[in-house]
């Protein structure tokens, strides 16, 4: 018997993450765009084009000619954020044997590793390309999560981590109406996690900063809602997950090293699992 619902930290229904790609110069603005508004979010970043001389220019934009930033950059300035994979070489996986996905999976993270000074366990397909061979590969691999290209257009946690799908990109047309339904939710709708991606260099190339901007001004500083890298969410539902219950649902034991927080359902309570501790409901 279940007695209880699960909440975000701190007791809060709501949990906003952003993720990017292709770890360009541009994410400096973007990422001082969120520190101004208490956000957070994860930089998916190409080992083999962290160069200060490394341009590219995408075929969707022509005209806009991308620096990609250095190693020696990384730490200041993905500060505060999560650095997480691409692809050594942003290859679509699809087109790889089994060999060459571990090569630039395992190379790539190498790479990241080395200049961020911790674990990289997250994932963003190249191209947003995958199937369920490479997926595989991943688990063994031991990726924690993968984001795709898909669009949900809702608030979800995903099934399945190694096909996260975000809620939507920052230039769909649904974004904005998209901020204000989640900002209205009530609080006792349930968990909700809104999952905006994109690339930074898009809003050079469309020169509409002020969008991304607005989006951030509406969705940040706002205490009723948990900002969070794409690890962190994965981390603190692995905690969930891991909750040891008795058979009338009324003890709980969390085993995580991370505080936990539940919603009691007769009485609405909301309960704080400290690490390592055992409830009663």
């Amino acid at each position: 018997m279940k007695n209880y619902s699960y909440l975000f930290p701190g007791g809060r229904t709501k949990a906003l993450t952003f993720s990017y790609d292709d770890g360009v110069i541009a994410d400096r603005r973007l990422i001082e765009i969120f520190r101004e508004n208490g956000l957070k979010g994860t930089f998916n970043l190409n080992g083999a084009s962290l160069c200060a001389d490394k341009v590219s220019c995408w075929a969707r934009y022509p005209q806009t000619r991308v620096r990609h930033v250095d190693a020696a950059e990384v730490p200041e300035i993905y500060e505060g954020m999560e650095v997480a994979g691409h692809g050594l070489q942003h290859l679509c996986m699809e087109d790889l044997n089994d060999t060459e996905i571990t090569d630039e999976v395992h190379r790539d993270r190498t790479k990241l590793e080395a200049v961020t000074g911790y674990p990289v366990k997250g994932y963003a397909y190249a191209f947003g390309r995958y199937n369920a061979r490479v997926v595989e590969r991943l688990r063994g691999m031991g990726v924690a999560y993968a984001r795709t290209v898909v669009p949900t257009h809702g608030f979800g946690l995903p099934a399945e981590f190694l096909t996260w799908h975000p809620t939507v990109h920052h230039d769909d047309e649904q974004i904005l109406p998209l901020t204000d339904r989640f900002l209205g939710l009530p609080d006792d709708s349930g968990f909700s996690l809104f999952y905006i991606w994109g690339h930074s260099y898009e809003f050079e190339a469309k020169n509409n900063w002020e969008h991304m901007e607005d989006v951030c001004r509406r969705l940040g500083n706002r205490d009723e809602i948990w900002y969070a890298a794409n690890i962190e969410v994965y981390d603190y539902v692995q905690s969930l997950k891991g909750l040891r219950t008795s058979a009338d649902g009324n003890l709980i034991q969390n085993l995580s090293c991370t505080d936990v927080w539940l919603l009691k359902t007769e009485t609405k309570e909301k309960i704080c699992v400290p690490a390592g501790k055992l409830v009663r409901l």
